[in-house]
């Protein structure tokens, strides 16, 4: 079945937020959409494999795949820092999702920020001194925006899924249709 959504930029700069509008018609409720490859020749995924979502990192060849997060929670949305040393993605390890940080080896976890909120879909900025995620309940999501210590978040606009341009001026996301978060 066809979805509409409307995805939309946003500039990330400034103080006032400039909305370009264009219609996208996908095959798939989801939208996935890389700014900028990461300084590393790892590939990191969700895998069910082991019973829940774990996280996972392995050669570009499929070779050397290796469970980075080992833990009973759900792990997904994995997303590369630009260095490739860090891995930022959403868990429900504190018991709803929020977002986790870890070395790209899987050690040294840790929750991003502070409060507990459902957070989701995180994405670095090209220079890893931001980040960009949804946050909010399932049809009130909203796009923030924090500083990658989980400081100065701040909320954008109404969507979800924000990938970065390449130049990290501006913010494509998702508005309308179905978000099929876990």
């Amino acid at each position: 079945m066809i979805m509409k959504h409307i995805t939309r930029l946003i500039r990330a700069e400034g103080a006032s937020l400039k909305l370009l509008i264009c219609g996208l018609f996908l095959l798939s409720p989801s939208l996935a959409v890389m700014a900028q490859t990461p300084a590393t020749a790892k590939i990191v995924f969700t895998s069910k494999r082991d019973g829940n979502a774990e996280i996972y990192v392995m050669n570009p060849d499929g070779g050397e795949q290796l469970n980075v997060t080992k833990h009973h929670a759900e792990d997904y949305e994995p997303a590369w820092s630009p260095d490739g040393t860090q891995i930022l993605f959403s868990s429900d390890r504190g018991g709803r999702f929020d977002l986790y940080l870890m070395d790209a080896d899987g050690s040294n976890v840790r929750k991003v920020f502070k409060s507990q909120e459902r957070r989701r879909a995180p994405a670095w900025s090209p220079d890893g001194k931001q980040i960009a995620y949804t946050q909010g309940e399932q049809g009130e999501e909203a796009i923030y925006l924090a500083a990658r210590t989980g400081d100065a978040a701040k909320k954008l606009t109404d969507g979800f899924s924000p990938a970065w341009s390449p130049d990290g001026r501006e913010i494509a996301f998702v508005v309308g249709g179905l978000s099929t978060r876990p």
